[in-house]
């Protein structure tokens, strides 16, 4: 994604390199605000996926894995000087996408400064605390009763993410001393870290015994910009630190008069077409009541038909999934014929607004009218996990073109299963009155409208038989002792797959994931449910159809 400032451009560009795994899914939108940020300031700034992540395509299994990387960056580089008639580049770096930079920088004159935040002193420091925060992460879900398959020689499963052998091997070649880092000689160079760490200061000091200009700051408010997908922010601190940094290099005015004030201009992505092997991929802009949003139409080699899949976010997660698995299932599912568009919603990735409750059924709508009016579409599968499966259900009552819900791990059915908040109100002055109630369990299932069995349970049925009656289609799969299990029963009683099923859903429910299938192997396992599922109403071919219920 390319910003750039309406007017006055600068005659040096910026890169911005993120992290890998799931720290980037984490920091995608707060480096988003950074880069509108320095565009405001002037500076045209280009953002993208590292090969294999995002919307990328997946890099050759014989490649370097650093050949890869660097030739990325290198592209980037090249893109960034076609398209806004920049000189030369300043890379900003997060977390490993910083280790990276420096060794991109040690490669190519055309770096100027480099912005390193809370970067990783080499490869190897990376793969250490990755590994710690997985097996602390697995800890947590870990099931006695359940073994998962193995996996590759020498692989890494990082928080969902699988890292190939290749890969950990070219990690663990990145490791800079004073010796290494000579061509970073009277380069620029700022780091910033959320917290005093003592590699971060070895770091810096092999960077000033190569004669780099180093600037180094601990900034508590980085840490924002590094917590999960719904609390991530660039701290505006942070986005003014590094422009004004930027500011100070030589020859880094603007080519005209000031920048302050500059209109950002953040134009459609151009209208190429990534080829995906059997499928191909094009980005969206569409204009909707709530901003402007963002999207990637994933379609078959082939003719088109009417049927099309649309993947709703998962809370915050931008529209790659979690983990990545939307980009995988989009990208099989057209192999298959079927095309499907993967868009975010407003304050969601890459589009504009605000994420509120009010924007999501009617943005969802304005994605199936883009479809419907320029794309061919006539009815639609809408795919979601977790929040995206509560508003599936909700854009499915009101929109006839929706033939199928797909819905994974749903919690709860609805958006907003009070009703309103003066509901929840009322609630809390139930849970005052009721001693019964004064415990955080009781407590919290009143506040949530769990204590109203009868209530919520004839809304879930009268729904989901409406939809019935119309000959939609709903599926509904869940992870084992997910939560949305619990509260399913909370109002539809022990037997909630008999209650779901009598009323015309299909349900399956898969051993061993947890709620959002962070294994690598359980997303394959997911992917087949959803397409026997779809299967049902023809939107995939399946030769035999079965469900699998635990």
């Amino acid at each position: 994604m390319l910003t750039i400032p309406a007017a006055r451009l600068r005659r040096r560009g910026v890169i911005v390199c993120a992290p890998l795994g799931h720290p980037n899914i984490c920091a995608y939108r707060p480096l988003r605000t950074l880069a509108r940020r320095l565009g405001e300031q002037g500076w045209p700034v280009l953002r993208f996926d590292w090969p294999g992540t995002g919307d990328s395509s997946d890099p050759d299994e014989d490649a370097d894995r650093l050949d890869v990387w660097m030739g990325a960056l290198t592209d980037a580089v090249e893109e960034l000087r076609a398209r806004a008639g920049v000189d030369d580049v300043a890379l900003v770096g997060m977390g490993i996408g910083a280790t990276l930079a420096i060794a991109f920088s040690e490669r190519e004159s055309c770096v100027t400064d480099l912005v390193l935040l809370a970067p990783y002193a080499s490869g190897k420091a990376y793969l250490r605390e990755a590994r710690a925060r997985n097996a602390l992460a697995e800890s947590q879900i870990s099931r006695a009763d359940f073994t998962p398959p193995p996996r590759e020689d020498g692989a890494l499963e990082l928080s969902g993410f699988l890292v190939s052998r290749d890969e950990v091997e070219a990690l663990t070649t990145l490791d800079f001393d004073a010796h290494t880092l000579t061509a970073c000689e009277g380069r620029r160079v700022l780091v910033l870290a959320p917290e005093e760490d003592r590699a971060v200061g070895l770091l810096v000091a092999d960077l000033s015994a190569a004669e780099a200009q180093v600037t180094y700051t601990v900034s508590e408010a980085l840490a924002h910009a590094l917590q999960g997908t719904e609390t991530s922010t660039m701290a505006p601190e942070t986005s003014n630190a590094i422009g004004g940094w930027l500011a100070t290099a030589p020859a880094a005015t603007p080519s005209g008069d000031t920048a302050s004030g500059v209109e950002v201009v953040a134009p459609p992505p151009p209208p190429r077409t990534l080829e995906c092997d059997g499928c191909h991929e094009r980005p969206v802009v569409f204009d909707t009541d709530h901003g402007r949003l963002l999207g990637i139409l994933c379609e078959p080699d082939g003719a088109l038909r009417g049927d099309w899949v649309v993947f709703l976010n998962a809370e915050k997660e931008r529209r790659i999934g979690p983990n990545r698995m939307t980009t995988e299932y989009a990208r099989a599912w057209a192999r298959e014929g079927l095309p499907s568009l993967r868009f975010d919603l407003p304050g969601i990735g890459d589009s504009d607004g605000e994420y509120v409750e009010a924007a999501l059924v009617p943005s969802t709508g304005a994605a199936l009218d883009l479809l419907t009016n320029e794309h061919g579409a006539e009815q639609f599968a809408l795919v979601g996990l977790s929040a995206g499966a509560s508003l599936a259900f909700d854009v499915a009552q009101v929109d006839e073109r929706v033939a199928a819900v797909s819905l994974v791990n749903p919690l709860p059915l609805h958006l907003d299963p009070r009703g309103a908040l003066p509901h929840a109100l009322d609630e809390v002055r139930k849970i005052v009155r009721n001693p019964r109630l004064w415990t955080a369990r009781g407590g919290a299932r009143a506040l949530l409208g769990k204590g109203t069995e009868s209530r919520q349970g004839e809304s879930i049925e009268s729904a989901l038989v409406s939809l019935a009656s119309r000959d939609t289609w709903v599926g509904i799969v869940f992870s084992d002792g997910d939560p949305g299990i619990a509260w399913f029963q909370d109002h539809l009683g022990a037997d909630t797959q008999g209650a779901l099923e009598r009323c015309g859903a299909t349900v399956e429910v898969i051993r061993g994931p947890d709620h959002t299938f962070t294994p690598p192997w359980s997303r394959e396992v997911l992917r087949e449910a959803i397409e026997r599922q779809l299967a049902q109403v023809g939107f995939v071919e399946r030769s035999e159809v079965q469900s699998d219920v635990a």
